[in-house]
């Protein structure tokens, strides 16, 4: 097979010259996963400074295949600041191609991210060694998850819990839990990160006797944190969780009950409002009414 002429990144201080390389056998290349992925993930990690470009090729296959079994060390600092700076496209790319690749190839790259940047604290429930930490962490920077929805479905997430023989509720659950490096109920980055993903209200809904369990059983401070993970969800979907959000209302504690204040009042101010009850008189009984109704004098 000829070689293709690749560059370890677009960046002129990544390389200054192109290096002639086949990024993998096609025996080792996973059939399922899209090609235009596999090059953004290659443009990606060769943005990152490697030390030589069989370090990009082990860790992509790595990614795809598993093999070697540990994939490449970068320059943990130095990745992190070229990640966080550049190459957006094909970070995007990345993230949002793991819709498109299985769920195995989705948790390795999952991997080789937490050796790159691993999460800063862990604010959630730990869950797979920080894994979700970290790669819902990265989603809240590429995207700005503050500000903007994520199109990536937590369809995906749960698909990679699963396969990592976690339930699929342990994810939205991770996020209704104190970390152990938690400080406050404010939502990390990465819970912003999951709250903004596409599929959420629907995780929700799919996961609610878990969920509610979850809250009914947690303490202040963890209630705290759940009014404010509940905050994008639907109205609709509050009315689901109805039962745990009037327990917290009712909570002794003050700080509970005014985090839960919000979801009360955009709960009921959404219930459909009553409709009248038709009357039943016929409509020339209703004249008849009318036109018998005599006015008094007024008085002096």
């Amino acid at each position: 097979m000829p070689e293709t002429t690749r560059t370890l990144g677009e960046d002129s201080q990544a390389v200054a010259q192109p290096v002639a390389r086949t990024l993998a056998p096609p025996a080792l290349a996973a059939p399922q996963v899209p090609a235009r992925w596999t090059d953004a993930v290659a443009t990606l990690l060769g943005s990152l400074g490697p030390r030589r470009w069989e370090d990009v090729e082990d860790a992509v296959d790595y990614v795809l295949t598993g093999t070697p079994a540990t994939p490449p060390t970068f320059d943990g600092g130095r990745a992190r600041e070229r990640m966080l700076g550049g190459y957006e496209t094909a970070h995007r790319s990345v993230l949002a191609g793991l819709a498109d690749v299985p769920p195995v190839v989705a948790v390795r790259w999952a991997r080789l991210l937490a050796t790159i940047r691993p999460p800063s604290s862990r604010t959630m429930m730990p869950l797979a060694s920080g894994l979700f930490e970290s790669l819902l962490d990265d989603m809240a920077e590429v995207f700005d998850a503050r500000h903007h929805n994520i199109g990536i479905d937590v369809l995906v997430l749960e698909d990679m819990a699963v396969g990592l023989g976690l339930p699929a509720s342990s994810v939205l659950r991770s996020a209704f839990t104190m970390g152990p490096d938690s400080r406050d109920p404010v939502p990390s980055p990465a819970c912003l990160a999951l709250s903004a993903m596409h599929g959420y209200d629907a995780a929700l809904l799919r996961h609610a006797a878990v969920i509610r369990v979850h809250i009914a059983q947690s303490d202040t401070v963890t209630q705290c944190r759940a009014d404010r993970m509940l905050a994008r969800a639907a109205n609709t979907t509050l009315r689901v969780y109805g039962d745990v959000i009037d327990a917290m209302a009712a909570s002794p504690d003050p700080e509970v009950r005014a985090s839960t204040r919000p979801l009360v009042q955009r709960r009921d101010a959404s219930r459909p409002t009553p409709a009248a009850e038709p009357t039943t008189d016929p409509p020339w009984a209703r004249l008849g009414h009318r036109l018998s109704y005599v006015p008094q004098p007024r008085r002096a």
